[in-house]
């Protein structure tokens, strides 16, 4: 989604001076898809920590937006993303 006209009306969905978010920008698709576009594909995002896959074999499963993402570590202690496979 090209930033226009639907960027700006999401800023009358936030009010800052009092932290009240609209519930229509979790029910929305339009901003979910924006999100996905903005978020999630444009940005390197934490997936979680390599302490969590300490031993060779182990792996963990973590989503990133509409992904489903593995990190596992080798025989060789390196540590490896589904996306590197």
């Amino acid at each position: 989604m090209a930033r226009n006209g639907k960027h700006h009306s999401i800023q009358r969905l936030i009010d800052v001076k009092t932290g009240r978010v609209s519930r229509e920008i979790f029910v929305d698709e339009a901003i979910y898809q924006q999100e996905q576009e903005w978020v999630f594909a444009r940005t390197c995002l934490f997936v979680d920590h390599e302490s969590q896959i300490p031993t060779p074999g182990d792996y963990f499963v973590s989503c990133m937006g509409e992904e489903s993402v593995i990190l596992t570590r080798d025989h060789q202690q390196q540590v490896y993303t589904s996306q590197e496979l």
